[in-house]
């Protein structure tokens, strides 16, 4: 697997869009869904919205995690997840690919990592691939994958791959967290603290990983929507890849891609159209978490520090009293 793509944000920050464009370019291999590895491997994950508690695992269970993970897309159709999947993968070929992996493998017995984690994570994308198109990744194919706890792994990545491209895709965090906000729930009003603790770790990540990282690549959402043309040209000259056509149509398996959104309205492509609306819809609790605790990337990254008269303790349409405490305690505790 030749100088992979790692696509890195958070939740709702232009990661699926850029995934999209990267779809129909020729010469790299999109994986349609987020693989999740590190999770699977049962390691320490500490992005809250994907939080994961570590433990240790043989390599059979490990392939249990995968096949139940690529089982649950096949049949999702959740059209605000990173991707809707459903039926793109042929389960019966996806596991003859990692049973014939096993069984020849080292460690089959044992602790998870006897068996190098550079190859686990070649096995599972290889067994993407196989499972969709029934032919074999080429060992100088290129791949593009992305899951958001992957920031934390970078330089993990790294280690596996050093040949490897990271592109990190940043959003204006007040637009970003009424984003998620708005996918977690939609009858009530939820507790923050997952949400301002997942954007805390992505973006702690993103200042360590440009310093230590040769090959990473950080873009601004904003520009990629208001100027692709050269966002993308920068992407592409970074990756050393071609700049063709397909970079800016996005698309799901050669397929117009739906888009997202937590919007109703339909998604066209790139487009700025909707980049200042969080301003109608953000609540004056989530411009002061973010003015206390993320003022830096707001200021470094020149969005424009926002401020609202309105208290925050003025509870929020649909806040029930627990979220009301929880919230208004994370806003004094941190």
């Amino acid at each position: 697997m030749h100088k992979p793509i790692f696509l890195l944000g958070a939740h709702k920050s232009g990661t699926s869009l850029l995934r999209s464009l990267f779809d129909g370019h020729k010469d790299v291999f999109v994986v349609p869904i987020e693989a999740h590895f590190f999770q699977h491997m049962k390691w320490w994950v500490d992005y809250s919205l994907r939080r994961t508690v570590p433990a240790k695992l043989t390599l059979d269970q490990f392939i249990i995690n995968i096949k139940a993970w690529v089982k649950h897309y096949n049949e999702s159709e959740d059209y605000q997840a990173d991707s809707v999947a459903r039926g793109i993968f042929n389960l019966r070929r996806f596991n003859d690919y990692v049973e014939e992996f096993i069984n020849t493998a080292p460690g089959r017995v044992g602790n998870l990592f006897n068996v190098d984690t550079g190859t686990l994570f070649k096995v599972y994308v290889k067994a993407i691939h196989y499972s969709i198109y029934g032919s074999r990744l080429p060992e100088t194919g290129r791949i593009v994958e992305k899951s958001v706890e992957n920031v934390e792994f970078a330089m993990d990545l790294q280690a596996m791959f050093p040949d490897a491209v990271f592109i990190h895709i940043v959003r204006n965090p007040y637009a970003n967290l009424v984003s998620i906000r708005k996918y977690m729930t939609k009858d009530h009003y939820p507790k923050l603290r997952p949400i301002y603790k997942s954007l805390y770790n992505s973006y702690y990540f993103l200042y360590r990983n440009r310093r230590l990282i040769k090959n990473y690549l950080v873009i601004k959402y904003e520009d990629l929507a208001q100027n692709p043309e050269p966002v993308i040209k920068h992407i592409c000259d970074v990756a050393g890849l071609e700049l063709t056509p397909s970079m800016f149509e996005p698309t799901f398996m050669g397929k117009p891609w739906k888009g997202n959104s937590t919007s109703p309205e339909q998604f066209k492509g790139i487009s700025p159209n909707r980049i200042n609306t969080w301003q109608s819809e953000i609540a004056p609790l989530e411009v002061e978490l973010i003015n206390k605790y993320l003022r830096h990337v707001v200021e470094e990254f020149e969005y424009g520090v926002f401020k609202m008269k309105k208290s925050v303790f003025i509870p929020v349409r649909k806040e029930s009293l627990k979220a009301y405490i929880a919230n208004r305690f994370l806003w004094c505790a941190g």
